[in-house]
């Protein structure tokens, strides 16, 4: 792990993004604040390791190797280059102007919000799908009118096709990781490309603020070692390479970017991992003792 200086970065990642620049928690009512804290003291008290994990930058787990290899080989035979672009509008907004793609970052589903390896892939992702298919999401579909916003253990999860021709992939992460995940994505950032800074935990198309709710695990498949995985933790930025052949736990909860100078397409696997799964939590115990 590397501790850097901003100003070596992307013009842009020295900047900043403007759409970040809020205060949610300053801009509750006290009554607001009291609920929050409550809600963040009892789920970190039913999750300790999301706690104790907000001030992890970077985290390698001690697990198997991970064969990138052979699992860039299954994505090249039944993706190929066919990645779908992240829409950063909502539902509305893209009804209203049309989607608003990130110029850098795409993906595709290994598990997802339904059996969709394609769909879903925007920024009220939970929402989206749970408006189309509300007979798969039939708990978030009693709760979407009723809560700013949908939580990850509202919904239900679906294996894609991909989910099974991805075989040796999907294995890895089951037999290694966790018994249980939230979505699982091959995120593709493209070359001389980026993510602007931003966080999990105050989000701007919402009123309220959100717990640690996941673990965020990146198995590298196509990478450089120039790229930066970036993680802001009290105006600390630490750097760190992900190698192919291991897993990261990557911090969500902190400001963080991704920085690729190269000419490479950037593949990383990324799983999202409930923080009380049993067997993550032997990884994790194991990890932070290594």
């Amino acid at each position: 792990m590397e501790i850097i200086s901003k100003d070596i970065l992307h013009h842009r990642l020295q900047e900043g993004d403007e759409a970040y620049n809020y205060n949610a928690f300053e801009e509750m009512s006290e009554s607001e604040k009291t609920a929050y804290v409550e809600k963040l003291d009892l789920y970190e008290k039913n999750n300790p390791y999301s706690k104790l994990m907000k001030s992890v930058p970077h985290l390698k787990l001690d697990v198997p190797p991970f064969d990138a290899k052979r699992s860039h080989e299954e994505i090249v035979k039944h993706i190929g280059d066919d990645f779908v672009p992240i829409n950063m509008r909502n539902v509305l907004e893209t009804e209203e102007h049309g989607p608003i793609n990130h110029q850098h970052w795409s993906a595709r589903a290994i598990i997802n919000y339904t059996p969709h390896s394609d769909k879903w892939l925007q920024k009220q992702s939970k929402e989206s799908a749970t408006w189309k298919y509300p007979e798969l999401q039939p708990r978030a579909n009693k709760l979407i009118n009723k809560v700013p916003r949908l939580e990850l253990d509202d919904m239900e999860y679906y294996k894609t096709d991909l989910y099974y021709k991805l075989s040796y992939t999907s294995n890895y992460i089951f037999e290694n990781i966790a018994d249980n995940t939230y979505k699982v994505f091959i995120w593709r950032i493209g070359k001389e490309g980026y993510l602007n800074w931003h966080n999990h935990a105050k989000l701007p198309w919402h009123k309220d603020l959100v717990v640690n709710d996941k673990a965020i695990v990146h198995l590298p498949v196509i990478t450089h070692p120039d790229i930066r995985m970036i993680v802001d933790i009290n105006d600390t930025l630490y750097s760190e390479y992900y190698e192919p052949g291991s897993a990261y736990v990557f911090n969500g909860i902190q400001d963080h970017a991704v920085e690729n100078k190269t000419d490479v397409n950037r593949l990383h696997v990324v799983a999202f991992i409930p923080w009380n799964d049993p067997k993550f939590e032997k990884v994790l115990e194991r990890s932070l003792n290594a």
